[in-house]
């Protein structure tokens, strides 16, 4: 729909474009009703705009709401100035939208979005009062703003009752799922934790505790812990994925020192990557904002995309976690030089359980779920998540975080 919104709001700004240009150098007389009119719909259209290139309305549902409720009020006041009338053809497909952007638990606003329509329309009609000269062609002709307005709200309201239609149809399913999910917890829950005790176990056996070892009893030991601790792993990631796709998933939003957690995200992986010989780095800016985040999931983010780039290194391999700040706000990016991954791979690599090449080493390593985790969480924080891969050359991940821009900070 991300897709679709955009094409919508591009199309919607030519069409405002070409009926300006042709009132323009038409002999329409200009009103201080109609000079009105048009800052209120230039001042909208400029709101638009900010919100598209700063990419807000993509940040949260109340953020693209606003956004549609404003291309509504742009295209009632054109039409005022322009009269151009085709220009209401969006408005049902506006108000669908705007229906169809606010979730279930919301059901007060999607109630209040079936009168929204209305509300510009009659705004824009009381403005055209005074230049209507009441004949029977003037009344029908702006009788067309009401009557756009009533038919949003009608396509809003079948909009909402297809929803709650599938969205009854989803219950059974829904139910079916948690259930599926709730065995695979316990289940995992209960795998995990004797896989602890074993992993205990073999710690203080190979620390030489227990007593001396051979060296082939070393050898089967070291094995045998490799392949517990890929188990452990395996079990801790099912387990966020189950949590990330549950209704009750939640991220408690605040200011956090992004250095602070890159830190201690490479101090946590330090040994993992001197046992792999690999060099992990972090590079960042003195000055940079406080994104707004849960510090403990994006620590897991980070740990997720660090695993995966080690997966795909040989030793000596690099990796560099890097944090940059843009008009979308704070943007960390985890890069690699490792293997890479094909170009006709490349729009799999957040589907569950992808892992690219199935024969490649670095698959039996893993269950790929880490990076379609890490796609839930950001986008839980109104993020956007990015990735870019060269064959040969390495693989770059980078995420995007809002930004309380209250307060800078430095390097401490």
């Amino acid at each position: 729909m991300k897709e679709f919104d955009r094409w919508r709001r591009r199309i919607l700004i030519l069409a405002v474009s070409v009926a300006v240009f042709i009132w323009y150098f038409s002999d329409s007389l200009i009103t201080a009703t109609k000079t009105a009119a048009l800052a209120a719909g230039f001042l909208f259209l400029f709101i638009i705009i900010i919100l598209i290139i700063t990419n807000r309305c993509n940040w949260s549902f109340m953020y693209g709401w606003w956004t549609t409720c404003f291309e509504m009020c742009t295209v009632y006041f054109f039409t005022v100035v322009t009269e151009q009338f085709a220009l209401l053809f969006f408005i049902p497909i506006q108000s669908a939208r705007m229906v169809s952007l606010v979730p279930k638990k919301s059901e007060w606003l999607r109630r209040l979005s079936l009168f929204v329509p209305l509300l510009p329309a009659l705004s824009a009609e009381a403005l055209m009062l005074p230049l209507i000269k009441f004949s029977i062609d003037n009344i029908f002709h702006f009788s067309f703003l009401p009557l756009s307005a009533l038919a949003g709200a009608g396509t809003a309201s079948i909009t909402l009752l297809i929803q709650k239609r599938e969205e009854e149809k989803r219950v059974p399913l829904k139910k079916s799922l948690a259930a599926k999910d709730a065995i695979l917890s316990t289940l995992t829950h209960e795998i995990r934790t004797p896989l602890t005790v074993i992993q205990s176990t073999i710690d203080i056996m190979m620390e030489g505790r227990t007593g001396p070892l051979t060296p082939q009893q070393q050898k089967f030991l070291s094995s045998v812990d490799s392949n517990i601790r890929r188990l452990v792993s395996l079990s801790e990631t099912i387990l966020a994925s189950i949590k990330v796709e549950s209704n009750w998933f939640s991220v408690q939003l605040s200011p956090i020192d992004i250095r602070r957690v890159i830190k201690k995200v490479v101090l946590h992986m330090k040994p993992v990557t001197e046992e792999n010989q690999l060099h992990l780095s972090y590079s960042f800016p003195q000055i940079i904002s406080r994104p707004l985040a849960d510090e403990n999931w994006i620590y897991q983010v980070l740990v997720n995309l660090v695993h995966n780039s080690i997966k795909h290194l040989h030793p000596q391999g690099k990796i560099n976690i890097s944090v940059n700040e843009n008009e979308q706000g704070i943007v960390v990016s985890v890069s690699d030089n490792g293997e890479g991954i094909k170009t006709k791979e490349r729009l799999k690599v957040f589907d569950e359980f992808f892992q690219g090449d199935l024969y490649s080493a670095a698959n039996l390593n893993g269950a790929g779920l880490g990076l379609s985790i890490v796609k839930r969480v950001v986008e839980k924080h109104n993020g956007r998540i990015y990735f870019g891969s060269v064959k040969g050359l390495g693989t770059t991940v980078s995420f995007t975080l809002p930004v309380e821009r209250k307060e800078d900070y430095n390097e401490g």
